[in-house]
């Protein structure tokens, strides 16, 4: 089964919005008897919008991924991905009026059945062929 370990949350006033992916799954004793680790970061809202605003690697993978949610398995209705009470739902062009270009880290995301690739590029996007493709692109000291 797949199910994701994120949190994204909005905060309004603030102008930001805070990305959380655990390793954990949401239950108390996840966090009291296992190890686990969480990652979190925060992403203020782009200074320019629209047409001729920049996107990251980072945006660009995050859209990508929640792409993949348009539908549950099994049923006809999407995933509902919220932004709060009367706030609308996160869409591709939600998650684009946040400026990602300063994320520190690199999304490497699993995606519900198998990965083929008619332009050869979307075969890297996910799991381990993704990490495969961004170790492969670091520089490391001998």
């Amino acid at each position: 089964s797949h199910h994701s370990k994120f949190f994204l949350m909005y905060y309004e006033q603030e102008g930001f919005l805070r990305v959380v992916i655990s390793t954990a799954n949401n239950r108390k004793w996840e966090y009291e008897a296992n190890t686990n680790a969480v990652w979190f970061q925060d992403f203020p809202v782009k200074q320019k919008q629209g047409v001729g605003a920049k996107s990251s690697e980072f945006e660009d993978d995050l859209v990508r991924y929640f792409s993949c949610y348009k539908e549950r398995p099994g049923t006809s209705r999407p995933w509902r991905l919220s932004l709060g009470e009367g706030k609308g739902d996160v869409t591709a062009e939600t998650l684009r009026m946040f400026d990602f270009s300063g994320a520190k880290a690199k999304l490497v995301a699993s995606v519900p059945g198998s990965v083929e690739s008619k332009d050869g590029e979307s075969f890297y996007w996910w799991g381990l062929n993704r990490l495969r493709d961004l170790l492969n692109r670091e520089r490391f000291a001998a």
